[in-house]
């Protein structure tokens, strides 16, 4: 059963995809600094947030996790590559290529 996800959800998903894991933390400090002067609903709010927002950031890696790790690196690597293929030259050879440098030197 899928729920709508709530307003801190929204919230938190909106500021991971700007921010990135930074703003759990951030939340962290804005709740403490929001206690501190006493303002408990902001402070309840933005916990709820940092939560949410933690939640989000789990559920991420675990779903990376199950599809194997696949790293972005490797799938970015081989669209830059692919261009030059087509037309017919040969992909830019990457610094830790030993067969390469071994060309080089020779």
């Amino acid at each position: 059963m899928v729920t709508e996800p709530t307003v801190a959800e929204k919230i938190a998903s909106r500021i991971l995809a700007r921010v990135g894991i930074a703003a759990i933390w951030d939340a962290h400090v804005a709740a403490a600094a929001a206690y501190g002067l006493g303002k408990m609903d902001a402070a309840a709010s933005l916990l709820e947030i940092a939560d949410a927002a933690e939640r989000e950031w789990l559920n991420r890696a675990e779903l990376l996790a199950r599809l194997g790790n696949l790293t972005r690196r490797s799938r970015l690597s081989r669209r830059r590559d692919q261009p030059r293929a087509v037309m017919g030259i040969d992909p830019k050879p990457r610094t830790r290529d030993k067969q390469y440098w071994a060309e080089r030197a020779a």
